[in-house]
């Protein structure tokens, strides 16, 4: 008989795999007897205060009595011993029972593997239990920080020592579970960065530090600490990134509106030169490769709606004259590339430029001997462009958003920066400069497929009870996708209408030429893993989740929703909680995580997440929610049902 005890995450004990009924408050306990007592045991009056409000002193010997007594009628059921009493002391019975705090403390006649490592640091010491009294609450409130700690600790370790890749994935998923946690613990930030770094993924290098440095600066007013801004300064000067430098805000451009469409109204884009690579004599074949592959990244970026492309000819010529000529012409960026060999390798080094000021925004390099088959050139290719657009929109909303501009673009982008936020102010914020962005427009297609994206939200966020909010988003999808029928926003939200709408293979194809246009956009990648879920294709939508993911690391809550639900409809019920347990706003998710569990047959948890969930939605009712649940298979739509019914749902 295997018997063990979670305190990692919601507080259980299987038997032999299986969860068995046993006081949560003695969970407590074996909790706080292995993390903090001596020799895992601790006084009757120690317990009894911890666990119960100790102002009431008159009941705490009371309730520690019944608890004692519930402890062993359930051991003496279900034959293994978890607390023990022994001359007036509590003591946790660690002998022939595996208990998952004790695993962090490792030794070399047991290392901790880095699966086991990713999976405790995705659960957080007793999730959902709330103590009565200040003693209790300070005692988990210290407890988790100093498992946090431990984690971060071994986690830290492992990233600086050798690893496969498949143990580097589990230590990046393991770093990014433990800035979800505790999104302020620098820590856990540096070991991410230095795993990415190892993976020569420089882009998002930057980004998390980016991400590191807006949470603390906004929301507790400090800047990342010395140790962070050193790691951050080291990679780049070991030539793996390019130097970033403060973006130089440009009020006056010299170049002349651009006219989207034929509109009367302008709108003032950013022009992008992408200049041909500097090669030397002996370049060869990797020389041709490296031409032609900042051409296909030029062509790649045309279709995009938020930058204006210099003509190939132009940047050919503009090879020859000097730097200055660049921004004289009213070019914004640069795209500056050299190629490099050492030894048999070739590399090409990629830098974003700042025409005016010629400060570096961003770099990378890239391995260019391995291109030699299509998919993995046109790939290389994509990263390169996506990149690109990606920087020069983050550095454009720098610039504009201090200056109060009313230009269309700008406009697009505050109503960008709004949609980080999932709340319904923030939504009709966004909607609200997305208008604006069209009365200066009427023809901008980004902007009219944000306004799709600020109804779609709506709807979701009101529990799809606005039926309007539905066919708002609908009508401006058609109109974005009329207007630029390979604008990508446009064909996500209109593969968003059609999912919702149940028209399954429009909403596929919708989103297969999304993915066309942009094959690296991680949030279109989550949406159309949804889109699979809903269209009863669970193994596609996981793999493509997963996809994303990869892409966004330190992913919103939406991602791990899809993951969910993919797994729950294929039937990997525990891979489904854990991925929900991920979230950081649960609410959502209590439903799922109820049916889950019922079906795992987990019913005690079951039972938990249900009491969450009508704390929520009191007056939730099974049919009523199938009836506006699009599944294309009648099958996996009684398979949800069954869930929700087997947790008690109405």
């Amino acid at each position: 008989m295997v018997s063990r005890v979670v305190l990692l995450g919601e507080p259980a004990l299987y038997i032999d795999g299986r969860s068995v009924k046993f006081p949560v408050k003695a969970l407590v306990a074996a909790a706080y007897l292995a993390t903090d007592a001596g020799g895992f045991q601790a006084t009757r009056a120690r317990i009894a205060e911890l666990l119960w409000d100790a102002t009431r002193t008159d009941s705490l010997n009371g309730n520690l009595r019944q608890l004692l007594l519930r402890v062993r009628e359930a051991q003496a059921r279900i034959g293994c011993e978890v607390l023990t009493e022994v001359d007036g002391r509590i003591r946790l019975a660690t002998d022939g029972i595996e208990i998952d705090v004790l695993e962090l403390e490792e030794s070399p006649a047991r290392p901790l593997s880095t699966e086991t490592l990713r999976h405790l640091c995705g659960s957080e010491l007793l999730t959902g239990v709330e103590m009565e009294g200040d003693v209790g609450r300070q005692w988990l409130s210290s407890a988790r920080n100093k498992i946090r700690d431990k984690l971060l600790e071994t986690l830290l370790e492992r990233a600086e020592g050798e690893a496969t890749p498949a143990e580097r994935r589990n230590l990046r998923d393991a770093a990014v579970s433990l800035i979800e946690a505790d999104p302020y613990r620098e820590t856990a930030y540096r070991v991410l960065i230095r795993i990415l770094a190892d993976e020569h993924q420089f882009s998002q290098v930057r980004e998390v530090f980016a991400r590191c440095r807006s949470r603390l600066r906004e929301e507790l007013g400090i800047e990342p600490d010395e140790t962070t801004l050193e790691l951050v300064r080291s990679i780049f000067r070991q030539g793996r990134s390019g130097q970033a430098g403060p973006a130089v805000p440009a009020s006056v451009r010299a170049h002349p509106p651009l006219e989207p469409h034929g509109s009367s109204s302008a709108i003032l884009l950013p022009r992008v030169a992408v200049m041909p690579p500097e090669l030397a004599p002996s370049a060869g074949e990797a020389g041709h490769v490296a031409t032609a592959l900042l051409e296909d990244v030029t062509l790649g970026l045309c279709s995009a709606r938020s930058v204006s492309m210099v003509a190939p000819h132009t940047c050919q010529r503009l090879a020859q004259e000097s730097v200055d000529t660049i921004a004289q012409l009213g070019i914004d960026y640069s795209v500056e590339s050299r190629l490099v060999r050492f030894g048999e390798t070739a590399s090409l080094q990629v830098k974003l430029v700042d025409a005016a000021s010629r400060t570096i925004i961003w770099a990378e390099r890239y391995g260019v001997d391995a291109l030699d088959a299509h998919g993995s050139y046109r790939d290389l290719s994509a990263r390169i462009g996506t990149s690109v657009i990606e920087t020069v929109e983050r550095t454009e909303l720098d610039k504009l958003l201090p200056e109060h501009d009313g230009s269309a673009y700008c406009l697009f982008l505050k109503g960008r920066f709004h949609l980080r936020q999932m709340d319904l102010p923030s939504i009709r914020k966004a909607r609200k400069c997305f208008k604006a962005a069209t009365k200066e427009s009427p023809v901008y297609a980004s902007a009219i497929a944000g306004i799709a994206r600020t109804y779609h939200l709506e709807w979701l966020l009101l529990a799809r009870g606005d039926a309007s909010c539905l066919e708002q988003a609908g009508e401006y999808a058609r109109q974005a996708a009329e207007l630029s029928p390979t604008e990508v926003h446009a064909l996500r939200e209109l593969g968003l209408w059609n999912q919702f709408s149940g028209r399954f293979e429009a909403s596929l194809q919708a989103f297969d030429e999304a993915e066309l246009v942009s094959p690296h956009y991680a949030d279109l990648l989550a949406d159309h893993a949804d889109a699979l879920v809903h269209a009863s294709e669970p193994e596609l939508a996981l793999r493509k989740i997963h996809q994303a993911t990869a892409l966004n690391p330190l992913c919103p809550d939406d991602y791990r929703w899809i993951e969910g639900g993919a797994n729950f409809l294929l039937g990997n019920y525990r891979e489904a909680i854990e991925a929900l347990q991920r979230m950081r706003e649960r609410g959502p998710a209590y439903r799922l995580m109820a049916a889950s569990s019922a079906m795992a047959g987990d019913m005690e948890a079951s039972r938990q997440y249900a009491r969450k969930a009508r704390a929520i939605h009191p007056d939730f009712r099974v049919e009523d929610w199938l009836a506006v649940l699009p599944l294309r298979d009648p099958r996996q739509r009684d398979h949800y049902e069954e869930g929700l019914r087997r947790a008690g749902f109405k």
